[in-house]
């Protein structure tokens, strides 16, 4: 009588494999997310300088009433 076998994973091979993918993502998403901090940082400088120039064009144009902020901007 001839076995068939099929082709297919083993569970120690499953189990190896989920070993390596949990220990890298250990690795990556603290990386990922002080990356993204990072990034949030950076683009609320970039939001708070725009406002500053906004701000200080609008007031040298107009010297009695404090500017309002653009859309965008609030």
């Amino acid at each position: 009588m001839t076995r068939t076998y099929l082709a297919a994973f083993t569970l120690l091979e499953l189990v190896i494999t989920l070993a390596i993918v949990a220990t890298l993502a250990v690795f990556a998403v603290p990386t990922y997310r002080s990356h993204i901090a990072r990034t949030h940082r950076i683009d609320a400088a970039a939001a708070i300088h725009r406002a500053a120039q906004f701000i200080e064009g609008a007031s040298s144009d107009n010297a009695t009433a404090l500017p309002t902020l653009p859309p965008g901007l609030d």
